[in-house]
């Protein structure tokens, strides 16, 4: 007779094989990543081609003052002489920053990206002052040009345009990108501004100089050493941690309804019984989709890290949180794989199977409504009373352990992993009974006080 471990094993092989050897999966779970690091790491760094240097003229119909003080800005932003000045000096601080020898990887590779996409030549652009009494007609002439091609932009400054609140229109055409607007409409806000600010006396320069904000150099320093701080990617680091934890928990799981039904509604589970006993087969079908979750987490957390490494955070990723990862996937695993077991031998069809499953999904989707509120304050009461609710356990654990602002206590850590896994025990335990029972029984689905009876008395 064989080992009963090894009809386990061959189980859990075949589970594996039935699942992680398809087109589907390869297609769904393979391909989509593959593709991701196709395009991280090949296809961008190809997007190097220098932006094309603006070449033509704007038009500026200036109302605001008899200086025109709008198209002097203008013209003075557009002049010759000081494009080429800056052109070169931005290209002579970005090289000096990839001649130095000491220079941080982020801010070499940074210097490099912004040296291959720098235009070849600085701008060329003339422009027109056109007369302030100019009329309507003369207006929508330029109007015209500007929709030929003829113009770049026009620019119909009013003299309400000085007041606090003030509107004014620009029109640009098809030649003008999103970049370059934004630029030519910063130039007129700041030479708005300084027509209000010389109104009221007052020095513009001064007073730009008085309100500029300070600009911090952020540092985060790990045990690597000193980073660049990203706060955004502090924030989304918990959450990509859970995001992978949650994908690979239910991708599995879902995979192991789904089999399950689909052998109990062909007959199929009444031949695997014929070799081995009902928790044999449970438990190797629990393992094999357990290690198609590993499978998944293991793809999607590679990807992780090229994304991390691509844009220079991977200072910013906790890797002490890793081995944490690994052991709250095998605590949710065998948490949810246990309910999806049960439920998938209970039912004859996947529709039976929702409404058992509405109860267990809206209670998991607790972590998505607040994972923000946990990370931001990961030992409050909520956080705290969360973590010792089983089913919650590794999902709320994991972000609050991959968050870097405040330390958990490790009594804390110690008592929610030894309550997740009597979790999981008692849950596979439940699992074996209702798995027992439903297995082999057919016709109407059983309801939620059903399967409690059959727990009970099985």
């Amino acid at each position: 007779m064989r080992n009963p471990l090894l009809k386990i094993v061959d189980v859990a092989a075949r589970e594996y094989r039935a699942t992680a050897m398809t087109k589907a999966f390869i297609f769904g779970t393979l391909v989509v990543p593959v593709m991701a690091w196709v395009i991280i790491a090949l296809v961008i760094p190809l997007f190097d081609s220098p932006d094309q240097s603006l070449e033509g003229s704007i038009a500026v119909v200036d109302r605001t003052d008899a200086a025109a003080p709008v198209a002097s800005a203008l013209a003075l932003h557009f002049d010759t002489d000081r494009l080429r000045a800056e052109h070169d000096r931005q290209r002579a601080e970005h090289q000096r920053v990839l001649d130095m020898d000491d220079a941080p990887p982020a801010l070499r590779k940074a210097s490099e990206r912004a040296l291959k996409r720098m235009p070849r030549s600085p701008h060329e652009v003339e422009v027109q002052r056109i007369d302030a009494g100019a009329d309507d007609e003369t207006v929508e002439a330029l109007k015209s040009e500007v929709g030929r091609g003829d113009l770049l932009a026009l620019f119909v400054i009013p003299p309400e345009a000085n007041v606090p609140g003030g509107r004014y229109e620009i029109y640009t055409g098809r030649d003008l990108d999103f970049e370059r607007a934004f630029e030519l409409r910063d130039v007129v806000n700041r030479a708005i501004v300084d027509t209000r600010i010389s109104r009221s006396g007052e020095n513009p320069a001064d007073v730009r100089a008085l309100v500029a904000n300070p600009q911090p150099d952020i540092r985060t320093i790990t045990d690597r050493g000193e980073t660049d701080a990203n706060p955004a990617a502090q924030f989304i680091v918990p959450m990509a941690f859970m995001m992978l934890l949650w994908i690979a928990v239910f991708s599995s799981g879902q995979y192991l309804l789904t089999t399950t039904i689909e052998e109990k509604s062909t007959r199929v589970m009444e031949l695997l019984l014929s070799a081995v006993s009902p928790m044999q087969l449970m438990t190797g079908k629990i393992i094999g989709q357990g290690l198609v979750g590993l499978t998944i987490m293991v793809i999607y957390g590679g990807l992780g890290v090229v994304v991390a490494n691509q844009f220079n955070v991977m200072g910013l990723v906790p890797t002490e949180a890793l081995p944490w990862l690994v052991l709250y996937f095998v605590m949710g695993y065998f948490l949810i794989g246990s309910f999806m077991a049960a439920i998938g031998s209970a039912v004859n069809e996947l529709r039976e199977a929702q409404s058992l499953m509405g109860t267990v999904m809206i209670v998991m989707m607790i972590p998505f409504f607040l994972w923000s509120l946990i990370i931001r304050q990961p030992n409050s009461t909520f956080s705290t009373v969360a973590s010792f609710v089983p089913p919650l356990t590794p999902f709320i654990m994991i972000l609050r352990l991959a968050q870097t602002t405040e330390p958990i206590p490790m009594w804390q850590v110690v008592a929610t992993t030894l309550l997740g896994f009597g979790a999981v025990v008692a849950a596979v335990w439940c699992a074996a009974k209702v798995f027992r029972v439903g297995v082999l029984m057919y016709g109407k689905p059983p309801t939620p006080l059903t399967l409690i009876r059959w727990i009970r008395h099985a």
